[in-house]
């Protein structure tokens, strides 16, 4: 069922006093104000976590303590990476 002229025009007027209100809120409503790579920087921190933890667990169990120190940096750079972007995505 398509709108009406009068229903299209207040959906307009919300529209534009969203915008001039709150225009961050506006952009991520709309899909706008999405950047191409935050998601992809997202999972990068993720992976990075996952290859530091799983580093980190498997120098434990065979005692290579150089593994481990390489596992708890990458473990900690990924983390470090997640807050980042999300500091900077909020």
């Amino acid at each position: 069922m398509p709108l009406s002229e009068e229903e299209r025009r207040r959906l307009a007027e919300l529209e534009q006093q969203l915008e001039s209100e709150d225009p961050r809120l506006a952009a991520s409503l709309s899909g706008k104000g999405r950047q191409p790579g935050s998601g992809w920087k997202l999972s990068f921190g993720a992976k990075l976590m996952l290859v530091g933890a799983v580093l980190l667990l498997f120098s434990i169990s065979t005692n290579i303590s150089v593994l481990s120190v390489i596992g708890l940096v990458t473990l900690l750079a990924g983390m470090f990476r997640m807050a980042t972007d999300w500091i900077r995505r909020n």
